[in-house]
């Protein structure tokens, strides 16, 4: 079934300045984000529940953190995952347009910002000579469903006009999480069990139903529905991305 509400949103994504919606980890520092191109592993592949990458192969040296696609059509292709079944979709992403990279807490691990930065788990077994990385797919489908939710919300806010969160949600075509413990059964990782608290607390407090329950809220005006999705995405989002935002003033 195909919602109006993704329809609008696709149309709407295409016509947005790229470089204004487009998260990135650029495989080259360039000044303008959609001349960008996304650094990708060197080998992935899927694991049980899992993604399985290493960074570079003993048998070729170019091999380490290859370019991959450009960087402006890396949010589409992810926010497309948000609602995918089939696991191998997971891996053609990261060999296009690269990897979370998350710790066993299940935080990006690109910013020093990131208080457990170190790297995601790792395998026992090498792969080409190299330690093999994973992230569970369960990660990667809650992060896809807050992206695609956060760009439906914003669109709709736009709009002009205060929105009813829950069901833009709904017709983006996503399900609000009824019961947080539903994540304790959908988060796996290798580390101990205080990691894997971590992990379900770290996805827990993004999740869409917060953001849902925090702009419905009795009284809230258009104003207010757009700052506080707008602090949300730069305190929960931008500033653990490594990215650093440049104003640009052109006006009166």
């Amino acid at each position: 079934m195909v919602h109006n509400g993704w329809l609008d949103a696709k149309i709407d994504i295409a016509r947005m300045e790229r470089r204004a919606i487009t998260p990135v980890i650029a495989g080259a520092m360039v000044s303008d984000l959609a001349l960008a191109r996304m650094a990708v592993p060197a080998r992935v592949r899927l694991g049980p529940d899992r993604l399985e990458w290493i960074p570079g192969t003993d048998e070729d040296a170019t091999h380490w953190w290859r370019e991959g696609e450009p960087a402006s059509g890396a949010l589409w292709a992810f926010i497309k995952l948000a609602t995918e079944p089939d696991g191998e979709r997971f891996v053609d992403f990261a060999r296009r347009f690269g990897v979370l990279a998350l710790t066993p807490a299940g935080r990006p691990s690109v910013s020093r910002q990131v208080p457990d930065a170190g790297g995601p788990d790792q395998l026992e077994e090498p792969w080409c000579g190299f330690a093999v990385n994973c992230e569970p797919l369960a990660a990667w489908r809650a992060y896809a469903a807050i992206a695609r939710g956060i760009v439906h919300l914003t669109l709709a806010l736009r709009r002009g006009t205060p929105i009813n969160a829950k069901r833009t949600i709904e017709e983006a075509g996503l399900e609000l999480e009824a019961d947080p413990s539903a994540w304790k059964f959908q988060i796996t990782t290798l580390g101990d069990e205080r990691t894997k608290r971590d992990h379900i607390f770290n996805l827990h407090h993004r999740r869409l139903s917060t953001m849902v329950e925090t702009l419905d809220r009795p009284g809230r005006d258009l104003a207010s529905q757009r700052q506080w999705l707008a602090f949300w995405v730069t305190y929960g989002w931008i500033a653990e991305s490594a990215l650093i935002p440049t104003i640009t003033w052109d006006s009166d």
